[in-house]
């Protein structure tokens, strides 16, 4: 099945948010993110703070078997609660696209937005995001929206 995406840049805004970040086996990343988003939203909760937005994961290094995954929530307050710890996640202009279906199938959205970026004599200026757009155990097809941040 060949999947089209729609590319759009825009700009996305600064965020107060809580994460954690870890270095993960990529066989393993799944059950790592599960694991990372309920510790977020527990220490959230636990911090007095709120959760005020969509998951997301930055991924600051990767390689064939493992990332450096950043994995958050925007939240409204601030969480020191274990390994969680409240930044400021900066905004900026990105290129974006949103993946209809498996997460083990997102790479084809990274190669459109690759394209889309060469194209537009683009440069990419940081680790890309995914915000997930839903909860894959309630809904049929993920949606995940991935971002390259470009200057």
């Amino acid at each position: 099945m060949t999947l089209t995406y729609e590319i759009v840049s825009r700009d996305v805004p600064t965020q107060r948010v809580a994460t954690i970040r870890e270095r993960v086996q990529m066989t393993a990343i799944g059950q790592a993110m599960g694991e990372g988003f309920g510790e977020v939203a527990r220490a959230t909760e636990a911090a007095g703070a709120e959760i005020d937005g969509l998951p997301f994961a930055i991924y600051h290094e990767v390689s064939p078997d493992e990332v450096e995954v950043e994995l958050g929530f925007p939240v409204l307050g601030n969480v020191d609660v274990g390994r969680v710890r409240s930044a400021t996640l900066d905004g900026g202009h990105v290129a974006c696209t949103v993946h209809m279906g498996p997460y083990e199938e997102v790479g084809r959205a990274y190669d459109a937005l690759d394209r889309w970026v060469q194209m537009h004599g683009r440069q990419v200026v940081g680790p890309s995001r995914e915000v997930y757009l839903n909860d894959p155990v309630t809904n049929v097809v993920p949606l995940t929206e991935v971002q390259l941040p470009i200057a």
